[in-house]
């Protein structure tokens, strides 16, 4: 269980979720689990290649990780 992937997950979770608040960690940890169950029920062997498709996705497109999405719609509504 203690292996190097294992901190890279929590650094993705992290990234996933951002660090705008106590909650986006675990928002991440919930969107990654989603993402870990679907990509390893569709392709159990390369399962690791699409959670990183989906870091990159985030990266360009949240570069301040899926809590940001909260904001942006907070501005909105205002």
């Amino acid at each position: 269980m203690s292996f190097w992937t294992t901190s890279g997950e929590l650094i993705f979770i992290t990234i996933l979720g951002g660090i705008g608040s106590v909650v986006a960690p675990f928002i991440g940890a919930l969107v990654f689990g989603i993402i870990h169950t679907i990509a390893f029920s569709y392709s159990p062997n390369t399962w690791q290649m699409v959670i990183g498709l989906s870091l990159i996705f985030v990266i360009l497109l949240l570069p301040n990780g899926l809590w940001s999405l909260r904001e942006k719609f907070r501005k909105e509504k205002a």
